[in-house]
């Protein structure tokens, strides 16, 4: 467990406790939900996969609280505390802010904020709303895609529109904390002589980003259950030292039809940063309730990631990658997945992943880099030395109260 986590997890909760004392808060304006999530997992070969691994693992699971208190019809404050138990138990403080409700259109908020972009970034830890364990990687994935919160001040709201239509829309300025799972980039820019084996990271690293403002639109439809809308920021993360080159700016369009037995969601995003990566995703997501708790869903998930740099002896930049790892920049994936809801609030799930590409699916760090070692020293323009083709079964539970 992270001893700073601790520290700021015992600071919310005394700070919330003297605060309970002062007002004289009663169980009627305080609430505690909570969610939680394990599964188990399998892939057909060394790739590792949203928590599987060959011959199974079953070590995933993660569970949290989210406290709300309410000091009367207009304050409120609201915090979530999140236990991640794959391997070393951690902990971390998701979000922790406040919130003034001038009315239903104008809504100030200030902290650590939940982050409004897409569909699922602010629910992305309540699985039992999602027809799979897991959000479409795509575009949820370990990309710094997106950020669990933003910290700053921000506005939302929801106004009428003529007739039974409305829009929902948030904006906010402050700084992202954007995480990624770099060995993937680490090592393909070891193919273009950018870096060396040795400097490959060792699991997730978090791209601080500041300067960021943001926004989200989504009218809801006069059909049940129906709602359109965009969302996007713009930030800097400082990593270079070159005006412009630490820029980064994510822009994502999102549609959702939920309603009945039927579930349809699609989002397409793009991302382009100031030294010229760029990353694109795009799925289609869609459910059935088949009755009596029973659910059939579907996903066809595509991602790419384009960087450019130079080879040595380049006199232009070069983005070729030499075909012994290419696989690194794409993700495309089908999947299906059977699920039984004993209640709204719990679900067992159980999916069959069929990936081509190595962004998401791949080998563990040390594996990755030794694979790509040999084969790149034997021959830089080989064959693939990755397995490109991964097969997953996955099988959980989520619930959320």
């Amino acid at each position: 467990m992270h001893h700073h986590n601790v520290r700021n997890l015992a600071i919310a909760v005394a700070l919330s406790a003297a605060t309970a004392g002062a007002q004289g808060f009663t169980p009627q304006n305080v609430e505690v939900h909570g969610f939680g999530s394990w599964n188990a997992g399998a892939t057909n070969n060394s790739n590792l996969y949203l928590g599987s691994q060959n011959r199974g693992s079953s070590r995933n699971a993660d569970a949290g609280f989210t406290i709300t208190g309410r000091m009367d019809e207009k304050l409120s404050f609201v915090t979530q505390v999140q236990f991640d138990f794959s391997g070393q138990t951690q902990t971390s403080l998701d979000y922790v802010f406040a919130q003034y409700d001038f009315n239903d259109a104008l809504k100030l908020r200030a902290g650590q904020v939940k982050q409004p972009f897409g569909l699922y970034t602010e629910t992305i830890d309540i699985g039992v709303i999602r027809p799979f364990l897991s959000a479409p990687q795509a575009v949820y994935g370990p990309t710094a895609n997106i950020a669990e919160a933003f910290r700053g001040i921000g506005l939302t709201g929801n106004f009428k529109l003529p007739g039974t239509m409305s829009m929902d829309y948030d904006v906010y300025g402050g700084g992202l904390n954007r995480e990624e799972y770099e060995p993937t980039l680490d090592a393909y820019r070891v193919m273009q002589g950018r870096r060396t084996f040795a400097q490959v990271s060792d699991g997730f690293g978090t791209e601080i980003t500041d300067q960021v403002y943001g926004g989200r639109l989504m009218m809801n439809l006069p059909f049940q259950g129906m709602r359109i809308g965009a969302s996007g920021y713009h930030g800097n993360t400082a990593e270079f030292p070159i005006p412009g080159r630490g820029d980064v700016q994510t822009v994502i369009y999102s549609f959702e039809y939920v309603a009945n037995r039927v579930g349809f969601r699609s989002e397409a995003l793009r991302e382009w940063e100031g030294d010229h990566d760029r990353q694109n995703g795009w799925y289609y997501e869609g459910s059935y309730r088949l009755g009596g708790g029973w659910q059939l869903a579907g996903l066809f998930d595509r991602a790419t990631t384009h960087t450019k740099g130079k080879k040595p002896g380049c006199a232009a930049p070069c983005s070729d990658l030499p075909s012994v790892g290419a696989s690194m920049l794409y993700h495309k994936e089908v999947a299906g997945g059977l699920n039984y809801y004993f209640s709204p609030t719990f679900a067992m799930k159980a999916s069959y992943h069929h990936i081509d590409g190595n962004r998401f699916a791949q080998p563990s760090r040390d594996d990755l880099v030794s694979t790509l070692q040999a084969a790149y020293t034997a021959n830089p323009t080989g064959p693939n030395a990755l397995k490109p083709t991964t097969n997953a079964f996955l099988l959980g539970a989520q619930f959320a109260f």
